[in-house]
């Protein structure tokens, strides 16, 4: 109770100390407030004092800033006159106020001395713009000077080669004087020769002179040119300069001037030596030709006295005729004679002196007249004698032209023997063999005949009058064109002959080897109803036992077979396919390449030295794909009811049995029917020799060649390639190809035909 009690009493004061704490935390929350917004407002004002503060710095900084960069901004554009004075201004500019720049100080300095560089470097190259301009200035003047001095020395030489020409061409007006004032009146042809040479002297002596004159003024035509044209300035001079160029321009002028008349002086040289040239030349030629028609008439004078023997100054009809015989080399007919007296000597019939020269050419008429009727008598007998040619040679064309008739004929005649041949399937056709041979003897002779006419075409261009030869040339490129056309028609059968000949080969040889496969299947049939070797069915042959066979055992041999009935011209023929062209025998070792019966290994199986196996010896295992040259068998094991063969695996050439079908009927080995073939299935060179490398290259076998086999698998020990010697299908092409390289990449692929 009394806990109670003291409880209840406690309880009012708990509460009145809760209420007291909660005030008292309440005030002290108000006065935290209080103090923390008086921090901040303290803060703030501290804030904008120091933002005042950086403004005013800013403000001042930039004020510096721009004072530096305006002192700067002088230098950018100083020139030589005033650039150090700029250049100290900036550097007082910069001590005053970089410290006022604060952060852009450094940049500012940077700015200074980067504009400050580049404004020297502008200064330097105006200054040395101004020292070449001066330099260039100096040197125009000297050169002025020199053009002046040269100009002044080539004027002077100029004048005086005008002088020199102008007293030439006064020396030519003196010598031609005869010509220019007298016209060469009175001038005897000596006398104007004289005259001529004189005047020829002086003109060449004045030409020489202008022409001197000229070829100075050409050679020197620049220089006198750059003497005399003012050179223009790009800059406005001084006034002294001025004056001198106005002095200098004076000069110039007069200095042209000059020129110009020195040049009028010459071309007026020109005109004088022309003029006086080419008159006195006129007059000299006409009194050269005035005295040289007097002497000529003077010798004609002498001529008429000379036949005038009566000296009656006439010249009578004997007179006449004695003239025109020794003068004119022609006797003059009496027509003539009377035509020429009656014309020119009237009813005295005798000529006068002054018609001397009438009469002259009256028989110069006469003889012309008489030239022109032997050229016609001439020509008459030419044109005779060419119509005879002509005909001879028409006779001989056309003796050309019945030859190529005939030729017509042969050519028609082999076209018909061969017209059986123009089937596509030369099978359908009859008689192709008899076609062929007479088409052939008909084409050889005909193809004798065409020779025959050409050789006489081309004798018809021997010896020909070149008035007849582009008729011969016309006629014989007509025949010619006969002829071609013709040999054409001829080339033609002979494709047809050629073609039906190649198919009656290709027949042939299908036959042969049809017979070839008929007596081969009937001689393995012989072996394998004997149960004999190949070997043992070659000595049943080679009766002498010297390993070859003749064309008589092999015959006897193949009408011995069983179910066979061959003839003998046909078995000869085979005979000496199988021998070879040429040859008389068959070896052993070429009959057995074509008995032999192949086997190819299609599942694992071993070469053993027996026939049973319990008693052989193991030589090897035979691998899936290899190739068995089988020479015996196959041949039943009774004992263990299997099929055994024996040959030599062509791989390596081991001899043995094998096992060809086993006793449960699984084979091992599959028969090949025909001659082993490979395919090419990448490009390999065929060679003569064994050799890989070094040996001569038959020609590259393309892919998808096929071949027949000669030897089997050699290994080229070297190189490690396996070769093969083959003989390209349907080709003469033998030789050595390889089969397989080193990593068993194989360039061969055999093509195996199993049996029907």
């Amino acid at each position: 109770q009394q806990q109670q009690q003291q409880q209840q009493q406690q309880q009012p004061l708990d509460i009145q100390a809760y209420y007291r704490s909660q005030e008292e935390a309440a005030r002290n929350q108000q006065l935290e407030e209080i103090r923390r917004r008086e921090m901040e407002r303290a803060k703030v004002v501290e804030e904008n004092r120091r933002r005042h503060e950086e403004e005013e710095r800013r403000r001042l900084e930039q004020h510096s800033v721009l004072v530096a960069r305006q002192a700067i901004q002088k230098v950018r554009m100083a020139t030589p006159e005033n650039f150090d004075e700029l250049r100290n201004q900036v550097e007082e500019t910069l001590m005053q106020e970089l410290p006022k720049c604060g952060t852009q100080a450094e940049r500012i300095r940077e700015e200074s001395n980067q504009l400050v560089e580049q404004a020297q470097q502008r200064i330097d190259g105006i200054k040395e713009m101004r020292r070449k301009e001066e330099d260039r200035r100096t040197e125009e003047e000297r050169s002025k000077k020199e053009q002046e001095e040269n100009t002044k020395r080539l004027m002077a030489e100029l004048a005086e080669l005008a002088g020199k020409a102008e007293k030439d061409v006064e020396r030519l007006k003196e010598a031609g004087a005869p010509f220019v004032d007298l016209q060469g009146k009175d001038m005897g042809r000596g006398e104007a020769l004289d005259a001529g040479r004189a005047v020829d002297e002086a003109g060449k002596c004045a030409k020489d002179a202008c022409k001197a004159c000229t070829e100075f003024i050409v050679t020197n035509r620049n220089v006198l040119e750059q003497g005399l044209l003012l050179q223009p300035t790009t800059c406005e001079p001084p006034q002294e300069e001025k004056e001198e160029t106005e002095e200098a321009k004076t000069v110039t002028v007069e200095a042209r001037e000059e020129l110009l008349r020195l040049q009028v002086r010459v071309q007026e040289c020109f005109k004088l030596l022309i003029s006086t040239s080419m008159t006195a030349k006129v007059v000299r030629d006409k009194a050269v030709k005035r005295a040289s028609a007097a002497m000529v008439f003077d010798k004609r004078g002498d001529i008429f006295d000379k036949y005038d023997k009566d000296r009656d100054g006439f010249l009578n009809q004997k007179e006449l005729c004695a003239y025109a015989k020794s003068e004119f080399s022609v006797v003059l007919p009496p027509e003539a004679q009377q035509r020429i007296l009656g014309r020119l000597g009237g009813e005295a019939a005798a000529i006068p002196k002054d018609l001397f020269q009438k009469m002259r050419m009256a028989v110069g008429i006469v003889r012309e007249e008489e030239a022109s009727k032997e050229r016609r008598r001439l020509a008459e007998e030419r044109r005779k004698l060419l119509e005879e040619k002509k005909a001879a040679l028409q006779a001989d064309i056309s003796k050309v032209t019945d030859s190529l008739e005939e030729v017509e004929k042969e050519v028609i005649h082999a076209e018909g023997q061969v017209r059986g041949l123009h089937v596509e399937d030369l099978t359908q056709a009859e008689k192709v063999a008899e076609a062929v041979k007479e088409g052939h003897n008909q084409v050889e002779e005909t193809k004798s005949e065409i020779v025959t006419v050409r050789s006489r075409i081309s004798e018809l261009n021997k010896d020909v009058d070149p008035a007849l030869q582009s008729f011969v040339v016309l006629e014989s490129r007509r025949l010619e064109v006969k002829t071609n056309g013709y040999a054409t028609r001829l080339t033609a059968v002979e494709t047809l002959i050629s073609r039906a000949r190649a198919f009656l080969v290709r027949e042939e040889e299908l036959a042969m080897e049809r017979l070839k496969t008929d007596v081969l299947k009937a001689a393995k049939a012989h072996v394998k109803a004997k149960k004999l070797s190949v070997e043992d069915c070659f000595n049943a042959m080679d009766n002498d036992r010297d390993g070859f066979v003749g064309k008589g055992d092999f015959i006897n041999f193949a009408e011995s077979l069983e179910g066979c009935d061959f003839e003998s011209e046909r078995l000869e023929r085979l005979f000496q396919h199988l021998a070879g062209e040429g040859q008389a025998l068959i070896s052993q070792e070429a009959f057995l390449r074509h008995i032999i019966v192949y086997y190819r290994v299609v599942k694992e199986t071993l070469l053993t030295s027996e026939m049973d196996i319990k008693d052989g010896k193991t030589f090897r295992r035979v691998d899936v794909d290899e190739v068995i040259a089988v020479h015996e068998g196959p041949q039943k094991d009774d004992n263990l009811g299997i099929m055994r063969v024996r040959g030599h695996a062509v791989k390596d050439g081991t001899h043995g049995w094998a096992t060809a079908v086993g006793n449960t009927g699984g084979i091992f080995l599959e028969e090949g029917v025909g001659e082993c073939t490979f395919e090419v299935v990448e490009e390999v060179p065929l060679t003569l020799d064994f050799e890989p490398e070094g040996s001569d290259k038959v020609r590259m076998l393309a892919v998808g060649e096929r071949l027949h086999i000669l030897e089997w698998d050699k290994k080229h020990e070297a190189s490690g390639v396996t070769r093969l010697k083959v003989k390209v299908v349907n080709s003469e092409d033998s030789g050595w190809a390889t089969k397989m390289l080193p990593d068993e990449t194989r360039l061969l692929r055999l093509l195996w035909q199993k049996p029907s």
